[in-house]
């Protein structure tokens, strides 16, 4: 009688333990879970914060922009009688700053330039084209690494747009 009632005992005791794990797991899962769903929560609400960061600073370039643009006079236009004259501006800045033109090539309105030189110095020179007396804009811009000198050196292709004087560009077509 006293081996069944240890065996009951044991038994007892073996299902209390069991059900106390049983108890303490699902104590110590409930908070895990719920952490976890408040992590992606978080997650969530820290990814839409960085995009609404990069959608209020992409707004306040924009505006920086149109700041800019508004403060651009029509005077601050300034038109090349024709592409020769445009030419004759970008090839003295360049020659200014110490930018070689390897080659060019012009078309009716825009020249297209293979450049070579300082980093530094190239980005002066595209300075200094926004200073010209004729105006025009940089379309396509491509620049690399000199691998034939040291570092710092630059080849450049560059096409720029030239603004032309609308009576002159009549004169051109007739």
């Amino acid at each position: 009688m006293n081996e069944d009632m240890n065996q009951n005992l044991v038994l007892l005791l073996a299902v209390v333990l069991a059900g106390v794990c049983v108890i303490i797991c699902i104590i110590t899962w409930y908070p895990v879970h719920l952490l976890e769903g408040i992590r992606e929560e978080y997650d969530n609400i820290e990814n839409e914060r960085i995009n609404l960061n990069t959608t209020v600073e992409n707004f306040s370039i924009v505006k920086e922009n149109l700041e800019k643009l508004e403060a651009i006079s029509p005077k601050d236009i300034r038109p090349a009688s024709d592409i020769v004259e445009f030419y004759a501006y970008v090839r003295q800045a360049a020659e200014n700053n110490g930018i070689n033109i390897v080659s060019t090539r012009q078309s009716s309105n825009s020249i297209s330039m293979n450049l070579r030189g300082g980093y530094y110095s190239l980005m002066h020179l595209i300075a200094d084209w926004r200073k010209m007396p004729a105006s025009g804009k940089i379309t396509s811009i491509k620049i690399q690494r000199d691998k034939d000198v040291p570092a710092l050196f630059v080849t450049a292709d560059v096409t720029l747009a030239a603004l032309l004087d609308e009576d002159d560009k009549d004169k051109n077509n007739r």
